[in-house]
């Protein structure tokens, strides 16, 4: 257990995105983000000021700027990126949920990418193996798939199915993580 965290934080600090050409990047990045959605607003106001559409360009832009954020200051490895890019994701879907006055689909949403996230902060600094962590993910994310199909659709054969599906993508998994370790040294 010591010497995979000790092969874990040596890992986590060769920081191969942290370079000066990389963060000169990404500020040009920045930079160039800034002034092209100031730009879209700008004509989005002149053109039509009821219909917010710059919105939706700077929202999937700025999952990216925050992706490559996350890969250009690193945080414990790749977990600051993934925080970064769910973050921008959510804030996104919960303003167009609250915009739109929607149901409470995107419930579903922050489950489902909670659940990796969840995962990937055990993995860091809970000391969970990589397998236990994909195995602890797969588990909650059967239970999600079981509990959303037996409320939407609760037919016996969609649940059979379902249960299936999800039950064989986890012994895959399983599978996959032992093959690994054994051709890993």
């Amino acid at each position: 257990m010591v010497a995979a965290t000790q092969d874990r934080r040596t890992r986590q600090s060769a920081d191969p995105g942290s370079g000066p050409a990389i963060q000169l990047l990404f500020w040009l990045h920045t930079a160039v983000f800034t002034g092209i959605n100031i730009l879209l607003f700008v004509i989005n106001m002149l053109v039509d000021h009821s219909n917010p559409w710059f919105l939706y360009c700077l929202w999937g832009w700025g999952m990216v700027l925050a992706l490559q954020a996350g890969l250009t200051y690193r945080w414990k490895g790749l977990l600051g990126a993934q925080v970064a890019f769910t973050s921008v994701l959510l804030t996104g879907l919960s303003a167009i949920t609250i915009h739109f006055g929607s149901g409470p689909w995107v419930v579903w949403v922050y489950v489902s990418l909670g659940i990796p996230l969840i995962a990937h902060l055990l993995y860091v600094f809970g000391g969970l193996t990589l397998l236990n962590a994909h195995i602890f993910a797969s588990v909650l994310w059967f239970g999600e798939i079981m509990s959303t199909q037996i409320m939407y659709d609760p037919t016996w054969w969609a649940t059979i199915v379902t249960f299936l599906t999800a039950g064989s993508s986890l012994t895959g998994l399983v599978l996959m993580h032992r093959y690994f370790r054994l051709k890993v040294p």
